[in-house]
């Protein structure tokens, strides 16, 4: 049975600085601590999760590539990734990089679900996110909490979207310190540090104020960092970051959106929709896809860009593109497009519909769901025939004529007198 002593690892979470909450750095020192020298499977066994029960978690669909970052952030993958939850910065950079490789992904979703971690590694790939986003669209996708590190990172994405009900923030740094001198003193156990005259500064006391002070420079220049990335990311001052962003607090998603930490709310299984709509269409027919499904859902890569189509006139009813009537068994690719079309959501969303029924692989009732979270569009009103036509007809004029005007007083009677019958005409 493999054993590892987590009690090595103890040492390396107050040895660095943390762009992490509170609590998640409380969590991750009670598995050090309560498990110390027992084995992963025993610990595993004791949380009641698997060994793999990390966040580094990948899909591909309808050209989305999802990335999850779940979890602390720690820059390796080590136990405390297979046991708590947490995400590895490296292999999520190896994966993103692999997105940004592969020609069947046209977007990328970073679904951040995360209260932050080690600083070392995180400003690395956050540059890595906006960098690779001049190549390929990069979102972030806020699931719950995007805090300090989880918030470094959804930062750097160019559009951020959040849950209704997430919080996003806690921008900061923070070194844990533990001092057990004196229980070890209790115990009969005495330290001594000799440390070289040339490096006064090698071992900071934080019992005294000018260890803590010098602590404290090297938080605040990481802090700067931080701030420095996040407001050039949100295009904005390093002032209304450190006024505006939280101060350090965390904020929900309507109060993040309004300081610009966000840019708007909404919900994944849309989102994911949306995106794979902006995304390059199938290269396919739907001929073909009546006959056999995709291996995968990935899109195809486009060798030359298509010629530009003229404008698409007023779409027919959707109930007209496949008939339910024509639907055999022997289509099932076909039967799922028309469920889709056909869905009573689809009525005033009909654009949105066809994207999930031709550009992904969504069952009915997932777009169905998904059709029902979006808005309905309203269409334009009917035109108005007579109005139409009589606005190409000229008004008549209406009056004397010139000619009318140099009329005498005889012609005058004479032209009134046409009106009157010969038998109700007096004599004259």
């Amino acid at each position: 049975m493999r054993t590892t002593s987590l009690f090595r690892i103890l040492g390396q979470l107050h040895d660095r600085p943390w762009a992490i909450t509170s609590r998640a750095l409380e969590s991750i020192v009670q598995i050090v601590e309560q498990h110390g020298e027992m084995d992963l499977e025993a610990v595993a066994a004791k949380l009641g999760r698997p060994l793999d029960n990390h966040g580094n978690t990948v899909q591909i669909r309808n050209g989305v590539a999802i990335m999850g970052v779940e979890g602390p952030l720690f820059r390796y993958a080590n136990v405390l990734t297979e046991v708590s939850g947490a995400t590895s910065v490296q292999v999520l950079a190896t994966d993103f990089q692999s997105a940004l490789d592969n020609p069947h992904v046209h977007q990328i979703l970073l679904n951040i679900n995360s209260p932050g971690g080690e600083v070392d590694g995180i400003q690395e790939f956050a540059d890595q996110i906006r960098e690779g986003a001049k190549i390929k669209p990069v979102t972030a996708y806020v699931d719950g909490l995007a805090a300090s590190g989880g918030y470094w990172l959804a930062s750097a994405a160019p559009r951020v979207i959040a849950g209704e009900s997430s919080l996003l923030g806690s921008i900061g740094v923070v070194a844990s310190l533990r001092d057990n001198r004196g229980a070890q003193e209790r115990q009969g156990v005495k330290t001594y540090e000799i440390v070289s005259s040339k490096s006064p500064f090698k071992r900071p006391d934080p019992a005294t104020d000018e260890g803590r002070g010098q602590i404290l420079e090297m938080v605040d220049s990481l802090a700067d960092i931080f701030i420095g990335r996040v407001a050039a990311f949100r295009g904005v001052s390093v002032e209304t970051v450190e006024s505006s962003f939280g101060q350090g607090k965390t904020l929900v998603a309507s109060r993040a959106v309004a300081a610009g930490m966000a840019d708007e709310i909404g919900s994944f299984e849309p989102l994911v929709a949306r995106l794979a709509a902006e995304s390059t269409p199938r290269a396919i027919s739907i001929a073909a896809q009546e006959d056999t499904r995709m291996a995968d859902t990935t899109l195809p890569a486009v060798a030359q860009p298509a010629p530009a189509a003229p404008p698409e006139p007023t779409p027919a009813p959707v109930t007209a593109l496949v008939p339910t009537g024509t639907l055999t068994a022997a289509n099932p690719e076909r039967q799922r497009i028309a469920a889709i079309l056909n869905a009573p959501e689809s009525h005033g969303r009909e654009s949105m519909a066809l994207a999930l029924a031709l550009e992904t692989d969504l069952t009915p009732e997932a777009a169905r769901r998904v059709l029902a979270a979006s808005p309905v569009t309203t269409p334009a009103p009917p035109a108005n025939a007579l109005a139409e036509r009589m606005a190409h007809i000229a008004n008549p004029t209406v009056g004397l004529g010139a000619a009318e005007d140099q009329e005498t007083e005889a012609a005058e009677a004479a032209r009134i007198l046409a009106f009157v019958p010969k038998s109700q005409r007096r004599a004259s």
